[in-house]
C-alpha cells in the first residue's frame, strides 16, 4: 500500500514539473500546481465552445366532446342548443271527453328519427285523423284511419320518402293532435296538443338512429 502511494505522488510531481497542467477541475486551487488555478467548470460560450442548445418540448391537451348524434364539439352546450318557440300546447282539450290518452314520443324508424302516436278512446271513433301545425300555419291532416277503438301510428323524420304513416320535416317545430269524431254521439273530440320538434338538438334528433 505504501508502495503505491510512493508511486502516485512521484506521477504527480512530474506531471507538474513537466507540463504545469492543473489536474482535474476542483473548487480550489490545486495542491499539485497551488500557482494556477483550475479552469472554470462553468459553461461560457466563446469562440471555440458553444453551449449546448435546449429544447423544450410542451404537450397541450385539446378536448373535444362526442354528441348522441355523433357530432364533435368543443362543449357538451352544444350537443344540447337552447331551441326557442312561440307554440305553446293546449293540454285541456281532453277533459271530459271519450279519449283516454294520445302520447307522442320519439323513437326509431328503419333507421331514421321519427315518433309514435298512440291513442285510446272509450267509444269507437269512426274516423281518426292527425293533425299538424307550425307557428305559421293552422292545422293540416297528416294521417286518417277509421272504425277503431286504440292503436298506434308511426312518423318519420326526413326530407326525403321513408316507409312510415305520414312525415314530418326536417328543421321544424310542429303541434300535432288527433281529432276523433266519435260515432255513437257523431262529435268531433281533438286530443291535447304535443310539441313535436324536429329542429337539431332536440329530444327526436339527438336519439341516436342507424339503418346498419
Amino acid at each position: 500500500m505504501k508502495t503505491y502511494f510512493a508511486v502516485w505522488f512521484m506521477l504527480v510531481l512530474m506531471g507538474c514539473s513537466n507540463s504545469s497542467v492543473c489536474p482535474p477541475c476542483t473548487s480550489t486551487i490545486s495542491s499539485a500546481c497551488p500557482k494556477e488555478s483550475c479552469p472554470s467548470c462553468n459553461c461560457t460560450p466563446t469562440q471555440e465552445q458553444v453551449c449546448p442548445t435546449i429544447t423544450v418540448i410542451k404537450n397541450y391537451t385539446y378536448t373535444k366532446y362526442v354528441c348522441p348524434n355523433g357530432d364533435i364539439v368543443q362543449k357538451t352546450e352544444l350537443c344540447f342548443p337552447t331551441l326557442t318557440t312561440s307554440l305553446v300546447p293546449i293540454t285541456t282539450n281532453e277533459q271530459g271527453t271519450h279519449i283516454k290518452f294520445v302520447d307522442v314520443e320519439p323513437a326509431c324508424l328503419y333507421g331514421v328519427n321519427g315518433g309514435f302516436v298512440k291513442f285510446s278512446v272509450g267509444s269507437i271513433a269512426d274516423q281518426i285523423t292527425i293533425q299538424v301545425r307550425t307557428d305559421t300555419e293552422s292545422y293540416t291532416d297528416v294521417y286518417s284511419t277509421n272504425n277503431l277503438f286504440e292503436g298506434t301510428r308511426n312518423f318519420a323524420i326526413s326530407d326525403k320518402r321513408v316507409q312510415s304513416d305520414f312525415m314530418l320535416s326536417m328543421n321544424k317545430a310542429y303541434l300535432l293532435r288527433v281529432k276523433f269524431r266519435i260515432a255513437a254521439t257523431n262529435l268531433t273530440e281533438y286530443s291535447n296538443e304535443h310539441f313535436v320538434d324536429t329542429r337539431r338538438g332536440s329530444d327526436y334528433m339527438t336519439k341516436v338512429c342507424s339503418s346498419k
